[in-house]
């Protein structure tokens, strides 16, 4: 039976080139328990090779896919490979999610629970979306977020707008120093300050 994988970062030719190099190859899933894309680099080498290891029949069997994007940039980067290997072993190739897919996806879990979902998608559409939607989930940090909540906490009161018109937003009083210094306040306790 297979094992579990220690999943290896291999995207990058920076963090490729921090790997430990030799015979053991580093590996990424492809297919849980069923595939995985390597990367070996031996230490004379000036370039790493990616393989493919499958699992059948109770044994594993590994294969080369091609020379890795290392030094020079011939051969496959990360994302080549990766999807060469999805088509050796006939996998779906998969998709980035995006902050964008996963708000719909909310909506959509939302409905088929009978829930309403105007809430979601008017707080998605007016704070999420417009920073943070074409970003990756996997690629979101917690100083991205912290910054997005600063951002959003300094941002005036919405007020009622026309659909598909122009967003109004409540005046700051910037002469009432109490409000601005709540305001601040407000950011600074987002961003994690004292």
């Amino acid at each position: 039976m297979s094992g579990t994988v220690k999943e290896a970062k291999l995207q990058t030719q920076t963090v490729r080139a921090r790997l430990k190099r030799g015979r053991q190859p580093h590996w990424r899933t492809v297919i849980p328990g069923r595939a995985h894309l390597g990367y070996q680099r031996w230490p004379s080498d000036d370039a790493g090779r990616w393989v493919l290891r499958r699992y059948a029949s109770g044994r594993y069997s590994v294969e080369a896919i091609g020379r890795a994007d290392d030094g020079d940039g011939e051969g496959f980067d990360y994302e080549a490979a990766f999807a060469k290997a999805q088509a050796k072993v006939g996998a779906a190739p998969t998709t980035r999610l995006t902050v964008r897919k996963a708000v719909t996806l909310y909506v959509e879990y939302l409905e088929a629970q009978g829930k309403g979902v105007r809430d979601a998608i008017n707080r998605g559409g007016t704070h999420i979306l417009p920073k943070l939607g074409d970003l990756e989930v996997a690629a979101l940090t917690p100083t991205i977020l912290r910054n997005w909540l600063a951002e959003v906490a300094r941002t005036p009161a919405q007020l009622r707008s026309v659909k598909g018109g122009k967003l109004n937003f409540r005046p700051l009083d910037l002469d009432d120093a109490e409000a601005v210094r709540e305001r601040e306040q407000d950011a600074d306790d987002l961003e994690g300050r004292p």
